[in-house]
């Protein structure tokens, strides 16, 4: 299986969105079959007032030139301590399907605790194409949200 790794700054361009790519960003590689998917994480927000409102994150995808075989998309929602350094994973969404553009967005619970923790959403997208393999990965920039 032929696995190629790309960047977010190929996500962002390709998708088209107004968010910037970060400065460590790897440049675009194309997949020796031609085939590839691109995918953008959707960072985390509050989606209501106080620390008890969920906390929302996704993803956006693009299969190209046509739909995958087999898509797998990963969506991990982490939370990292602000005073320790210490990261957690939060909440972690698998979706599968064969749709050469996508986009879904998930929720996450919060505690009443109301501590402050850095968010990042992390997407990694793993695509079939006629027996050759195509990987993805991005993170989101990171927020801080009462949780």
């Amino acid at each position: 299986m032929n696995i190629v790794t790309k960047g977010v700054a190929a996500a962002a361009a390709i998708i088209a969105t107004s968010v910037a790519a970060p400065a460590h960003a790897k440049p675009p590689v194309t997949p020796a079959s031609g085939s590839g998917c691109l995918v953008q994480p959707i960072g985390p927000h509050k989606i209501g007032p106080g620390s008890t409102a969920p906390i929302s994150f996704g993803f956006r995808v693009h299969c190209y030139p046509r739909d995958p075989d087999l898509r797998a998309t990963t969506v991990k929602l982490w939370r990292k301590n602000v005073h320790t350094g210490q990261s957690y994973m939060h909440a972690e969404r698998t979706d599968h399907g064969t749709r050469a553009a996508d986009e879904k967005i998930y929720y996450a619970s919060c505690s009443d605790a109301s501590v402050q923790w850095e968010f990042h959403t992390e997407v990694v997208v793993t695509a079939v194409f006629d027996y050759s393999g195509d990987r993805d990965d991005g993170n989101s920039d990171p927020v801080l949200l009462d949780c």
